[in-house]
């Protein structure tokens, strides 16, 4: 059984270095993304990587399914946020942008991840 919903896949321009199973943001525009910093507004998960600016690269919008790389333990639906690196982490205060919910366990930094990727701003930390 699957982990998360059906992807809704996308194709992008890097503007930069992205790392496979990162969260993205748009660009300078439309057409471009770049790689996540800490808490950013997402748009989805990087399906591959990219070495260079104005690399092709698919990205897994909001709205479906993902995968992504795991900065810390994560516990099953857990609502999670970019860390510094573009991976996910754990909504720890109120407020912030959240671009999905785990559908797996993370027991530790660097496992990949289910992910149901939809914008969402918890109230609380959870």
């Amino acid at each position: 059984m699957a982990a998360h919903s059906k992807p809704r896949p996308m194709g992008f321009l890097a503007e930069g270095v992205i790392a496979v199973n990162r969260f993205v943001k748009y660009g300078a525009d439309e057409k471009h993304v770049l790689q996540c910093g800490a808490n950013q507004r997402a748009i989805g998960v990087s399906v591959n990587a990219a070495a260079a600016a104005e690399d092709k690269i698919d990205i897994h919008l909001l709205g479906g399914g993902s995968k992504v790389e795991a900065a810390e333990a994560i516990a099953l639906g857990q609502f999670v946020t970019s860390d510094a690196n573009g991976k996910a982490e754990v909504v720890d205060a109120a407020d912030e942008f959240s671009p999905g919910m785990a559908s797996e366990i993370a027991a530790a930094d660097g496992d990949i991840i289910g992910i149901e990727l939809q914008a969402t701003v918890p109230a609380a930390a959870e």
